[in-house]
Order: C-alpha cells, then sequence, then structure tokens
C-alpha cells in the first residue's frame, strides 16, 4: 500500500492529500486513478481472502472479512458462517456458549457449520471451557459433559483423539501399536503425586500402579502373646507374617475412645467418590 505522495509531487512533505489554496495559488493533490485503483485492490483483496463474495449494497463487509479472518475487538468472535475454521479456533455461538473447532472427522477446516446444531457435535465442535488436550478432572455428576472421555482403561483411536494421544503417547498402552492407545482405568482408585526425587515414594513413573499396602510394625497383647507383621521369614522375603505366641486369640476390638474399627478387603482412607475425565 502506498500513500498518495508516491503518486504525485502534489502532496504534503508526509505523503498525504493536500488541499488546494486559490489565494496563494497553491494546487490541491489531484484525484489519481493509480492511487484508487491500488486501494480498491488492497480492500477487494481483505473480502476476498475472507472468502466473501463482493457485495455492493453491503457497507459492513470489510468488517466482516476481518472478523471472518479472526480480528475485532473481543478475545472470541462470534461464529460466522462465512469464516474456514481450522482446529483450535474458539468461537461464541448464538446461545452465547463457547465452542472450540475439534474436527474429530479430519477435514482440516470447515466453513458453514454451525457450532449451536447438535449435529455438528462433538466431531466438528465441542463446548470449550479452556482446558487444555489430555488434562484429567474430577467430575460430580454422572451425566459427563461434551468434549471429554470417562477413564476407563480403553484403547481409543490415536486419529480421532490425536490430541490426547499428542500428550500423552503410549503411556497407558500402545493400544494395537498403530491405530489406538491406551488409557488409564481411574475407577476406584486414589491418586498419588509422583515422587519426581522426593524419596517419599522413589522408583516410580507416571503410569504405575501400586497395589495396597499396610506398614511393617508390632504390637504386644495381653500375657505372653506377641503379634509381628511386616517381618520376613527366610525365603519369603516378599511376604508379611503374622505370628502368635502364647495361645492367645487376637480380635478386632474398640479402644473404648475412637470407635469399633472397620475391616476389610483393602485399606483406605476416608474417601468420597468421583469420576474422572479427560479433555479429548
Amino acid at each position: 500500500m502506498e500513500k498518495v505522495g508516491a503518486y504525485t509531487e502534489r502532496a504534503t512533505a508526509e505523503g498525504e492529500w493536500r488541499p488546494g489554496n486559490p489565494s496563494t495559488g497553491q494546487l490541491a493533490t489531484p484525484m489519481l486513478s493509480t492511487w484508487f485503483n491500488m486501494l480498491q485492490r488492497e480492500l477487494v483483496g481483505v473480502v476476498e481472502a475472507a472468502g466473501l463474495q463482493l457485495d455492493v449494497g453491503n457497507d459492513a463487509q470489510l468488517l466482516e472479512a476481518l472478523q471472518a479472518m479472526g480480528l475485532g475487538a473481543g478475545q472470541f468472535q462470534p461464529y460466522l458462517t462465512t469464516r474456514t475454521y481450522e482446529t483450535g479456533d474458539v468461537v461464541r455461538g448464538s446461545d452465547g456458549i463457547f465452542y472450540e473447532f475439534y474436527d474429530r472427522d479430519q477435514v482440516g477446516s470447515v466453513q458453514g457449520a454451525d457450532p449451536t446444531n447438535p449435529a455438528n457435535r462433538p466431531h466438528i465442535w465441542m463446548r470449550w471451557d479452556g482446558v487444555k488436550p489430555g488434562t484429567t478432572i474430577e467430575w460430580r455428576s454422572e451425566d459427563l459433559p461434551e468434549g471429554y472421555i470417562e477413564n476407563i482403561g480403553d484403547d481409543i483411536s490415536r486419529t480421532d483423539y490425536r490430541r490426547i494421544f499428542a500428550a500423552w503417547g503410549t503411556t497407558y498402552g500402545a493400544g494395537d501399536g498403530s491405530n489406538t492407545f491406551g488409557t488409564p482405568d481411574d475407577r476406584g482408585e486414589f491418586k498419588r503425586g509422583l515422587d519426581r526425587g522426593r524419596g517419599v515414594d522413589p522408583g516410580r513413573s507416571i503410569s504405575a500402579h501400586q497395589m495396597d499396602q499396610f506398614q511393617g510394625h508390632r504390637f504386644g497383647t495381653s500375657g505372653a502373646a506377641i503379634l509381628q507383621s511386616g517381618v520376613a521369614e527366610a525365603g519369603n522375603e516378599n511376604r508379611s507374617v503374622v505370628r502368635l505366641t502364647g495361645g492367645t486369640t487376637l480380635s478386632i476390638q474398640t479402644d473404648g475412645t475412637n470407635g469399633t474399627p472397620r475391616v476389610g478387603n483393602q485399606t483406605r482412607a476416608r474417601n468420597n467418590a468421583v469420576i474422572y475425565l479427560t479433555k479429548v
């Protein structure tokens, strides 16, 4: 693009338009067809680059073209049928909800697929809440939200869920080795922060599962009976041992203060149940 001064000497020192002045004999900058043609090409180029057809009756077409290319005052522009969207683009639908272009169908880009139409979700658009793909969240309703999968240990498509695959790779399994990959099964599990050099829970990788365990200890009983657990015997280094002496029978009893101990088939803390989901 050029200022009019590039086409004529009858312009200001800054290359801009100059008015005429009959009293001093100053000539105005002439209306140059070369300059106007240059300006027209620039503006038409913007409108056509946005995929719009020139419309002589539309005085807001340049603004629409800029919006169609993702420009405007707001961070997220309204959905436009004239704009071509690509994976990761976020828009505000006519219902006021934000949507992200997902393109699970692998088209690459799309134009004219309204995100407020349920038929276009979640394979083209999905509701957007600012969560990075591959992020796992807690969910406290059995009515699952759009744009997430439940962590139930399935092998899933590397193509359909390519953004999770890009984040995780084969950390939770290689699937069939080419078309699918593994996901974690978080049902019934607690989470523990990866040690990463602290030394509290060493020797584990990000995906390593760990069974429940009770810390080795010993305590006395009435009389001569002694109970020991977590003490290895020769040939049984990986097995905890309980040893009774003195013929005493042990039973689970209250200490008179803390209530009757709860026993079962696992060691666990107090908890409540949630569903773990991953953003696609």
